[in-house]
């Protein structure tokens, strides 16, 4: 727990004092989420943005059903942005072979576009599936910690 106490002049017969109280806990798991206006900023600002509510059950290329809020928040972007075109990049850490991991995660980002064209009526043409395996890492895959964050999906703005 942080305390913050500031006590300032505001005229000669008044003093004003603020104390902020910021209690510190742990960051729950899966508990960030992400919604239209983050995926239209990111897209946007970087031209892409990294996803990590898509989840696949370990060596299948499946999108589970826990991924149904992440998918619901890209067909609403893309509803509401009917010109734009994505790249559904998959991502994987790097357990397991070269090949492996580049068809993994090539089969995982097609798996996106057809959940996103068959569950949410995307026009599959506005999608087109890439799969980089683990060639594009954002940390280390000598972690747990690290290889979680290289599993993701990515979103890249294609060119018209």
């Amino acid at each position: 727990m942080y305390v913050v106490v500031t006590v300032f002049k505001q005229s000669s017969e008044r003093l004003i004092t603020q104390i902020d109280i910021t209690e510190v806990a742990p960051l729950e798991d899966n508990k960030i989420t992400v919604d239209v206006d983050y995926l239209a900023r990111e897209l946007a600002i970087k031209g892409a943005v990294a996803l990590y509510g898509i989840y696949f059950d370990f060596d299948r290329a499946e999108v589970t059903p826990e991924s149904d809020l992440e998918l619901q928040v890209i067909a609403d972007f893309l509803s509401a942005n009917p010109d734009v075109s994505l790249y559904v990049v998959g991502h994987t850490d790097y357990q397991g072979n070269l090949e492996y991991n580049l068809d993994l995660s090539e089969r995982r980002a097609a798996s996106v576009v057809a959940k996103l064209n068959t569950d949410y009526g995307i026009n599959k043409d506005r999608l087109v599936p890439k799969g980089v395996g683990p060639l594009a890492p954002k940390t280390t895959n000598e972690t747990d910690e690290g290889r979680a964050k290289n599993r993701r999906v990515e979103l890249v703005l294609m060119k018209g």
